[in-house]
């Protein structure tokens, strides 16, 4: 004769697994779905991210890898054209550092490069995560927000779904980046 010992398991039948799916299910259709205001997505911009950004600018054309690391910290790396190639400008709060064939610069703030393409671009994503001061509008199936920094008026076109930066323009320096 055998005895039964409870091991403490209960043993879960078709309804009880059924149940389990579902709950898992109605836990997951949030993920990947718009965010039920606009600005959510902005707020995307507040952590770090990478992507690779195709940049035009006044006739001048570079690819590029933009790094951030939290909003105004940043590094750019040049992967193209090919007299840039390698060259890292990292940006932070105070400064600026150049990085080029093994040799550092710093540069304050208020260097010519701070007024650059570059900078601009830096300077538009770090506006935009602090959300003072732009106008955030769904258009389809993007989130257009719309500001002002030094170099002049920005416009950034986020994915509405993810919010991954998908175009960034400051007309007033003939600037346009796409990123990828």
């Amino acid at each position: 004769m055998s005895k039964k010992y409870n091991t403490g398991r209960r043993r879960v039948g078709r309804s009880g697994a059924l149940a389990a799916v579902v709950l898992c299910v109605s836990m997951l259709t949030g993920c990947g779905s718009e965010p039920a205001n606009p600005s959510d997505a902005v707020a995307e911009l507040q952590g770090g991210f990478s992507c690779v950004a195709d940049i035009q600018y006044d006739g001048f054309a570079a690819r590029a890898t933009l790094g951030q690391k939290e909003p105004g910290v940043c590094e750019v790396t040049f992967s193209e054209p090919a007299a840039l190639k390698g060259m890292t400008l990292s940006f932070d709060r105070e400064q600026i550092t150049v990085g080029y064939l093994g040799m550092q610069v710093s540069l304050d703030n208020e260097s010519v490069l701070a007024n650059s393409a570059v900078s601009a671009i830096v300077n538009a994503i770090d506006a935009a995560s602090r959300q003072q001061g732009i106008s955030v509008e769904k258009k389809g199936s993007s989130i257009v927000v719309t500001g002002q920094i030094e170099q002049g008026t920005y416009e950034i076109v986020l994915d509405a779904k993810t919010g991954a930066i998908g175009k960034l323009s400051v007309p007033g320096l003939n600037l346009e980046a796409k990123f990828t």
